[in-house]
């Protein structure tokens, strides 16, 4: 026997032996042997390149996963909005290299200490996927409890195929989350205060917040037209404004052409090196909507010609990467993110709406008047 399987027969015995509280237990149950790992399915594997849908379900809904013509891999039910490939890959490839490790139950009353009813049971806690291509299943798998043993490092969870069979355990089985939100591409902008030299802030209704630098050396952001007579909270209360497309993290998405942004309050971010990015903040019911825009501003800095004629393709490279190619990032902004809108927390509308009044030191209370008259005689 190879020495993988000598572990697991050593993994089970001391769980056996020294962690029975980590045991599944089930009654009349006569399975639980370790055997010789084999896959689950094991056609997968010569049929990877022809998966092109994933439908993952849960006691909470459904959603789809598919692949375009072209290839790319989107959510349909947000819009077709882009799918995280990463993700998609982990679960396609980690279900065809999925072996079963131990025989299980096969009693569909027993199931439920797995972890393993049927997503439409009372209490289901399993995550069914399934692999197509052609509209046809060529893998379906339901995933249970996921636990890791005392004094292991890796984790064991417990599966079978949907309509009954035997349940097994399977050892490294890929982690497939139910939110669809972990399956779509989060990436938008993320520009570093490092890089700013100018925040502007404006809307309707509202006065026109300025933060500036004169130079990348200096630490803190100023005010531009600091009104008379009150100071700022902190020196570097400022910073906050110019961070505020540092990362952004989005709950939904829609396209950008569903939301109204007319009244919207915007944020135009300038860097040294020439990248313009602007920001439109909507509020619309409970929620609050993002939508962003990229451009290279007159000047702004692109590898010249001859920095791809040095003596070496690594010199070459080295000089690309001190001169960034910001007409190149601000359209590759523009092409992950013009065409949607995205719902944002309230921190983060709150980090893009700044006004003054919020950067500046609070009123301090004059206790000589709130405080109470002394008792006569006293």
């Amino acid at each position: 026997m190879k020495s993988k399987h000598l572990f697991i027969l050593s993994v089970v015995t001391v769980a056996v032996a020294g962690a029975a509280i980590y045991s599944v237990h089930m009654q009349n149950e006569n399975t639980g042997a370790v055997q010789e790992a084999r896959p689950l399915f094991p056609d997968l594997k010569s049929q990877i390149n022809n998966v092109d849908a994933i439908t993952v379900q849960n006691h909470d809904g459904m959603f789809t996963v598919q692949r375009n013509a072209d290839g790319s891999w989107v959510v349909p039910t947000k819009y077709d909005y882009p799918a995280n490939f990463s993700a998609v890959k982990k679960v396609v490839v980690g279900i065809a290299d999925m072996k079963t490790v131990e025989a299980k139950t096969d009693d569909p009353k027993l199931f439920g200490d797995l972890g393993l009813l049927d997503p439409t049971a009372d209490g289901a806690k399993s995550t069914l996927v399934t692999l197509k291509s052609d509209g046809k299943a060529v893998a379906s798998i339901l995933f249970g409890e996921r636990k890791y043993a005392p004094g292991a490092t890796s984790s064991r969870i417990y599966v079978r195929k949907p309509g009954g069979g035997r349940a097994w355990r399977v050892d490294d089985a890929p982690d497939v989350d139910a939110d669809v939100k972990k399956w779509m591409v989060t990436d938008t902008v993320a520009l570093s205060r490092e890089r700013v030299k100018d925040v502007e802030v404006s809307g309707p209704n509202r006065p026109t917040l300025t933060v500036y630098r004169d130079s990348k050396d200096e630490k803190n952001f100023k005010v531009r037209d600091m009104p008379k007579g009150v100071k700022l909270e902190h020196p570097s209360a400022p910073n906050a404004v110019a961070g505020a497309l540092s990362f952004i993290s989005f709950d939904d998405v829609k396209p950008a052409g569903d939301v109204d942004f007319s009244k919207a309050e915007k944020d135009r971010f300038r860097t040294f090196d020439g990248l313009q990015v602007t920001s439109y903040v909507v509020k619309s019911g409970m929620d609050n909507w993002l939508k962003l825009e990229a451009e290279a501003l007159p000047g702004a800095t692109a590898p010249e010609a001859s920095d791809t004629a040095d003596k070496s393709a690594k010199d070459a490279e080295a000089k690309k990467a001190k001169k960034p190619d910001i007409p190149a990032e601000a359209k590759a902004i523009n092409a992950r993110v013009s065409a949607w809108a995205y719902k944002v927390p309230d921190y983060k509308a709150s980090d893009l709406t700044k006004r003054i009044t919020d950067l500046l030191e609070k009123p301090k209370k004059d206790e000589s008047k709130s405080a109470k008259p002394s008792p006569s005689g006293t």
